[in-house]
């Protein structure tokens, strides 16, 4: 769980000294404005999110290794 985090922290220090830069995903805001373009976008169905696969919670060991081999086309969720 953690070597992730490592390895985002260390590209990040890396890119201190290197170019181009890299900017980390956390820095992006949004606004009521942007929520309210995307909730339309998604209603109106000119934005679908493509699921690959559904898992049960009790599945998430396999839901994972399944994210591990590289082959999900969209994505991949757990249901309740």
């Amino acid at each position: 769980m953690f070597r992730p985090l490592a390895r985002a922290l260390s590209a990040l220090l890396q890119s201190k000294l290197r170019r181009p830069r890299l900017i980390p995903f956390f820095v992006a805001k949004s606004s009521q404005a942007d929520l309210a373009i995307l909730q339309k976008l998604l209603s109106t169905g000119k934005v679908t999110p493509v699921i690959d696969r559904q898992y049960p919670l009790a599945d998430i060991s396999e839901a994972i290794r399944y994210l591990e081999t590289g082959h999900a086309r969209g994505k991949v969720i757990l249901i309740p």
